[in-house]
């Protein structure tokens, strides 16, 4: 799962199409005036919470992490050559979560609405068809999971994660079994 990747198939359907991708290490290349930013790892190994962060708060998790190098068995999941996302803050009204195998969506529900966790309530036909038509385009690989936000009015993809590291929220367990069963064995 990987953030480049994502941007290069997807262009403008990316909430953060436009990001700038660097390093922790050039971290430091940021313009003076940038504020608060969206940063997140490149690749889909969770190096790091993604979240908005300030640009000394993104210096400090290089600093943070380099201290655990001197911990006994400790290896660090970040250092200065950690890629990372940079944009800007998107306001994200709503957030749904889409389970797909094979190239089709299996299982969905709302996931954040208005700053909170909120997993109740329908998605709409209009959140469902982007979703679609996104997963029928391109998708990183047989089965994952595909975040999609509604942002100033817009629907864009956030993010793709693996299917064994996300929250089924509000989803149907019980239909992504049997559609991976389906698809697997």
């Amino acid at each position: 799962m990987d953030a480049l990747i994502w941007h290069d198939k997807l262009g403008t359907a990316m909430l953060n199409f436009g990001a700038r991708f660097t390093t922790l290490g050039r971290v430091h290349e940021l313009r003076d005036d940038v504020g608060d930013v969206f940063v997140r790892p490149v690749h889909g190994n969770k190096a790091f919470n993604a979240g908005v962060m300030t640009r000394e708060a993104i210096r400090s998790l290089d600093k943070e992490f380099w201290k655990l190098q001197t911990w006994p068995g400790i290896t660090p999941r970040i250092n200065k050559d950690t890629e990372i996302l940079v944009a800007p803050v998107a306001n994200i009204e709503a957030e749904f979560r889409f389970f797909v195998v094979r190239g089709r969506l299996v299982t969905w529900s709302p996931y954040h609405r208005n700053d909170s966790m909120n997993w109740q309530g329908e998605v709409g036909a209009d959140v469902i068809g982007f979703a679609k038509s996104i997963a029928e385009r391109w998708g990183p690989d047989d089965a994952y999971v595909m975040d999609v936000a509604r942002s100033s009015g817009s629907l864009k993809v956030v993010e793709f994660n693996c299917l064994n590291s996300s929250g089924l929220f509000g989803c149907d367990a019980g239909a992504l079994v049997d559609s991976l069963e389906e698809a697997f064995g």
